[in-house]
């Protein structure tokens, strides 16, 4: 929006709040059940919203998403086929659609630790916000609740993954 940059500081972190604000609540230790509306604006504002077209196709790996860092993908439109590898032997497959959030616990292990790819397909044209990394831990470093109640499980179910260890019920 080409208002944005004449905003004060205050008012940039309120309007991207407003705009992200159901993305934010799509990933579980983001939302407003952990963290404040002034703790949401603060990653709001962070926030990336980016466009991939009919039958492009995305690889995820380590280090992240092409020129971005690793962070969390959550759809606000569109349809997207989704390959999580964990291993040759073990991946899962997952339909992205709107309100759907992807690579939420992945981003919480620390670099080295996660070697798992992903691949994304799009078969529609499709927006999506990305929520950087650094974003997320800063968050998270000064609300323990979050941390606690949600966070760590996501991290524990990521390490499970990485080394291979199948999860039979959904954390």
């Amino acid at each position: 929006y080409p208002v944005y940059d004449s905003l004060s500081p205050h008012l940039k972190q309120m309007s991207s709040l407003m705009i992200l604000k159901k993305d934010l609540e799509s990933v579980p230790y983001l939302s407003s059940r952990f963290l404040s509306i002034e703790e949401q604006a603060s990653v709001a504002v962070q926030c990336k919203v980016l466009d991939f077209g009919r039958g492009e196709v995305v690889d995820i790996d380590n280090t992240g998403i092409e020129d971005l860092e690793r962070g969390i993908l959550v759809f606000r439109q569109g349809l997207a086929f989704g390959y999580d590898y964990y291993s040759e032997s073990i991946f899962r497959t997952v339909f992205l659609t709107r309100g759907k959030s992807f690579g939420s616990y992945k981003v919480l292990v620390e670099d080295g630790n996660w070697r798992a790819k992903a691949r994304l397909k799009f078969m529609t044209f499709s927006t999506v916000t990305f929520i950087p990394r650094k974003a997320v831990l800063t968050v998270l470093n000064t609300n323990k609740s979050a941390w606690k109640e949600s966070g760590r499980w996501r991290y524990f179910q990521a390490l499970l993954l990485s080394k291979n260890i199948r999860v039979k019920q959904r954390i």
